[in-house]
């Protein structure tokens, strides 16, 4: 019993740290790596990004724009428009074009789901 009650204090006194030791800064972005250069891909076979089948590639000028700048016309069947509090459901439905707003009522991203 005794080896378990000591073990315990010496495991627990390893979790807390000294007040001594100064506290970890993160890493600015300069003091990071440089990122490698790009390579050629070759005849590798490269896919494009799953997207959906909402049509979103066509509207992508939007985003940054005020959401009213969108016309009801260039919009598919099929979509909603999210605000930055509103609940919604997370399935993904590949023919759905979501529209995400920010607080200002400019369009943030346009996806599919």
């Amino acid at each position: 019993m005794r080896v378990l009650v000591l073990g315990s204090v010496l495991f627990l006194s390893g979790c807390f740290a000294s007040s001594n030791e100064p506290a970890r800064q993160p890493q600015a972005a300069d003091a990071l790596p440089p990122m490698m250069p790009v390579q050629e891909l070759g005849s590798s076979n490269v896919q494009r990004p799953i997207t959906g089948t909402c049509g979103m590639e066509d509207l992508q000028q939007y985003v940054g724009r005020q959401r009213t700048t969108v016309s009801r016309d260039v919009l598919p069947a099929n979509f909603r428009v999210l605000g930055p509090d509103t609940i919604t459901t997370m399935e993904y439905r590949a023919e759905r074009l979501t529209i995400r707003i920010d607080r200002r009522d400019r369009i943030e991203s346009i996806t599919c789901g």
